[in-house]
């Protein structure tokens, strides 16, 4: 069984411990539209990861990113689960989409997130569409179905959380306490709790870029 306390998660500590973490990716992309993107990976907490489309001085616009790759073979037929949140001061023109996308992608590159410009598809392009929202919603645990990759022609893929912030014009986030990687049976496979800090290794721009743990 599992129990929150506050913003921790207790959950299974003895078999958790020996799980192996995964290192996330962390990309802001400015889009090209009006503004510019000002996208944070902030802790609000030790255990969460905050992707925050920042409401500074000026209204951002743009996209964070959270990733993954990973081999397509080996997350086949697997499961994704993860706890998150989301706040949004209205409900405008924002969403957050955790996808599948065919091929893997690299942080740094400008070819892969053109600055400014859309993401580039390889491959087949999104192989699964795990959740997309609006929010706001409060702390909730989503499992996908069994992942169905075989459309895929590269030899890996990666999962991505997506917030996209396209004219919110408020302030606009999404929290995410743990991702898993599950067997088809529900057996817990990788761990990613974000209870390290980012690394960040370009600020400053609008395609700041950096990861979070390790694996």
């Amino acid at each position: 069984m599992s129990r929150r306390i506050g913003l921790r998660h207790v959950s299974y500590v003895a078999r958790a411990a020996a799980i192996p973490t995964i290192r996330f990716q962390l990309r802001e992309h400015d889009l090209g539209y009006a503004q510019h993107p000002d996208i944070r990976f902030l802790k609000p907490d030790p255990s969460v990861l905050r992707v925050d489309s920042y409401e500074g001085t000026f209204y951002p616009q743009g996209n964070g990113y959270v990733f993954r790759n990973f081999a397509r073979s080996w997350l086949q037929g697997k499961k994704v689960r993860v706890r998150w949140s989301a706040y949004a001061m209205f409900l405008e023109s924002y969403n957050i989409r955790i996808s599948v996308f065919d091929g893997s992608y690299d942080r740094a590159s400008m070819v892969d997130f053109p600055d400014p410009g859309f993401m580039i598809l390889k491959g087949s392009g999104e192989l699964a569409v795990i959740a997309w929202t609006r929010g706001p919603f409060d702390w909730t645990v989503l499992t996908s179905g069994v992942l169905n990759l075989s459309a895929g022609v590269l030899d890996d893929c990666c999962l991505m959380v997506r917030l996209n912030d396209y004219a919110s014009y408020r302030k606009f986030w999404v929290d995410l306490d743990y991702i898993d990687i599950l067997d088809a049976a529900e057996s817990l496979l990788r761990r990613e709790h974000f209870t390290a800090s980012p690394t960040m290794e370009v600020t400053g721009t609008y395609h700041d870029y950096g990861y979070i743990s390790s694996d």
